[in-house]
């Protein structure tokens, strides 16, 4: 436990994330400061932009965490998912730039929510020891609604499950499930701009089995709480394609049945630049986390963030190309409940939870008669190795890859 611990402390930062599929990773590895079809996901209120539309993804592909052994990688990418979303419009459009009501319903399946990460001992984010054994939830599900006003004002609910749990008769023997509900609002702003505001709650349950000799049960989350909250506005310059957006997000979690608490806090602002055929993005956010561990020690971290995304077309209107990064400074300090000198330390590394805290993206997208667009992200090592396998390097060529039909 306390070497977990201090790989958390080292790391400094617990970042929460949502799904983050193959387009936003390309660019910048958050879509904080733009839109994406993942916005749904934090925000139900979005679906209204994405009427009539088959989404999924095939996965990640790496090689990290637990797959980091040669002996034991797996061949085949992580957490794929899929879903759709269906619109049903409620009056005809009226006049120029009028838009009609809708109802709107969206599913999606087998999607990983970033939550689960805190129960999954092979994950950055969890605090125990990594040889806990924990299950994986099976038959994850999300599910939204939403309504647009004529206007363009848009509201949403939408909620998540996944479970999974071994019973001996009435007893529960082993259990990992996260139960999840958000609401969220989204209002125009000006001829082209929105203010956007979500939150999020619900609860984690997680027992398993402890690391060591004669293992015996252990309870990470026992109907632990969780909240997170989050606001941006696009506010347009006059006369000018160009956006302002500024951002702040909340978001608390228990865990050990309140034995260890985290919160998180991000404000940033940001620019949304809408180009001819593409993208430009860019951001800067300040970072606050603080934590509690079991009563004996508490980490607090401040830092800052600055980000970037461009995607542009290279070929004709079916090929796009994609880069984008991310750079996080963190200065991280301890405190013990029986005294002692505090610890700190300052990181400006890749932490070990792959939160794509530190990265330059690369990706493309291909668009096909504007309804298909199939997005990737290139490989690492592909610039040096042109997908050839040498001297030890992972011979794929791209390591996620989503994909969406607008019909």
């Amino acid at each position: 436990m306390k070497k977990a611990l201090f790989a958390i402390i080292v790391a400094g930062f617990w970042f929460e994330g949502y799904a983050t599929d193959a387009r936003v990773i390309a660019l910048g590895g958050h879509d904080d400061f733009f839109m994406d079809e993942v916005s749904v996901f934090r925000n139900p209120a979005d679906i209204g932009l994405y009427p009539d539309m088959l989404y999924g993804s095939l996965g990640v592909y790496r090689s990290s965490g637990s797959d980091s052994a040669a002996a034991g990688r797996s061949s085949a990418p992580a957490d794929p998912f899929f879903g759709g979303i269906a619109a049903f419009p409620l009056t005809a459009d009226t006049a120029y730039r009028a838009r009609h009501s809708s109802f709107s319903l969206g599913a999606f399946f087998n999607r990983h929510d970033a939550l689960l990460d805190y129960v999954n001992p092979h994950s950055g984010r969890y605090v125990g020891n990594s040889n806990d054994i924990m299950l994986t939830p099976q038959g994850t599900i999300d599910v939204m609604t939403g309504y647009t006003w004529a206007g363009g004002t848009a509201s949403g609910i939408g909620g998540y499950i996944a479970s999974q749990s071994y019973t001996t008769g009435p007893v529960i023997d082993s259990e990992t499930s996260l139960y999840k509900l958000n609401v969220g609002l989204r209002s125009p702003v000006g001829d082209h701009g929105a203010f956007e505001w979500s939150a999020g709650s619900g609860l984690l349950r997680a027992k398993g089995d402890s690391a060591g000799a004669g293992r015996t049960p252990i309870i990470v989350a026992n109907d632990d709480a969780f909240f997170m909250t989050d606001a941006r506005m696009f506010t347009p310059f006059p006369a000018s394609a160009v956006m302002a957006v500024p951002q702040v997000r909340f978001s608390r979690i228990t865990l050990y049945h309140g034995a260890v608490s985290l919160q998180d806090f991000t404000a940033g602002i940001g620019i949304d630049l809408p180009l001819t055929g593409g993208l430009f993005w860019a951001g800067l956010q300040y970072l606050y986390q603080a934590g509690s561990f079991f009563h004996d020690s508490s980490i607090t971290s401040y830092g800052c963030r600055a980000s970037f995304g461009l995607e542009h077309s290279i070929v004709g209107d079916w090929l796009v190309a994609r880069v984008g990064g991310q750079k996080v400074f963190a200065f991280s300090t301890t405190t013990y409940a029986a005294g002692g000198p505090a610890r700190s330390t300052f990181s400006d590394g890749l932490p070990s939870d792959d939160s794509y805290s530190d990265l330059l993206g690369l990706g493309l997208g291909f668009i096909i008669k504007a309804r298909l667009r199939i997005d990737a992200v290139v490989s690492d090592n592909l610039p040096y190795t042109l997908g050839i396998a040498s001297g030890g390097s992972d011979p794929y060529l791209i390591s996620r890859v989503g994909a969406t039909w607008r019909f």
